[in-house]
């Protein structure tokens, strides 16, 4: 009997606190922050022979946080592109988010990408809307 009541109790438990929260988009203030987990894929910087910053390949956004004027994207990628044989990293580069409010596409120069000896990288844009 008192099995079950626990299993009860955490079964309710979990509906209440996963199953009726109410709808975050309408709780959002317009300067409320959003925040995005695993959200698609990004175009990644990699390296060529020189160490100058080329297409290394797609990588995973991995957070997106936004609010009402700004967003900001950081993507991960592995079996990047680098055949400079050394570690690059790269600042200030033109880079581009699509807001999800508006879907417009807007284009920033507020950037860091880094691609490993062996292709692992991270990329980093935020923008001002």
């Amino acid at each position: 009997m008192k099995k079950t009541i626990v299993s009860i109790f955490v079964v309710c438990f979990a509906i209440v606190v996963y199953g009726f929260t109410p709808n975050s988009a309408l709780m959002q203030s317009d300067n409320a922050a959003i925040i995005n987990m695993n959200d698609g894929t990004c175009g990644m910087s990699g390296a060529d022979i020189d160490g100058n910053r080329i297409f290394g390949g797609f990588g995973i956004v991995e957070l997106r946080l936004s609010n009402n004027n700004k967003a900001m994207i950081v993507c991960k990628g592995t079996g990047l592109v680098n055949d400079s044989g050394s570690a690059q990293h790269y600042d200030g580069f033109n880079c581009g988010v699509i807001s999800k409010k508006t879907g417009q596409f807007y284009i920033t120069q507020d950037s860091q990408a880094t691609v490993s000896k062996n292709g692992n990288g991270t990329l980093k844009c935020t923008v001002a809307f």
